[in-house]
């Protein structure tokens, strides 16, 4: 985070010089910064050149909430009904398609 109000933050990039790092300050979009405060900020950052201007990529740790589980149902994907719940089926494959599952069928037996 930035102590300055001009600035979101302060990128802080090592050089080859001992203890003597390149300081970058960086604003974010509105976004960004609401995905910024719901996680943890990582350390890691890509910088990319784009059209003359720099971008920088942060990467954010959020922890997903659990949610609650809705009914399940199986699904059986067939020939003669082309799904099938528990409850009903829907659509039929045509005869065309049929017809060429099975030439397809009896050529694999072959």
């Amino acid at each position: 985070k930035s102590d300055t109000p001009q600035f979101d933050f302060w990128l802080v990039i090592a050089t080859l010089e001992k203890c003597k790092p390149v300081r970058i300050p960086i604003n974010i979009y509105a976004y960004g910064k609401k995905v910024i405060n719901s996680g943890k900020l990582c350390t890691g950052v890509t910088l990319t050149r784009k059209n003359g201007k720099w971008y920088a990529t942060l990467v954010v740790e959020t922890i997903n909430k659990k949610t609650k589980a809705s009914k399940i149902i199986g699904v059986d994907l067939g020939i003669k009904n082309l799904l099938t719940t528990p409850v009903q089926y829907f659509g039929q494959f045509s005869e065309k398609l049929k017809d060429k599952i099975k030439q397809n069928d009896l050529k694999r037996r072959r």
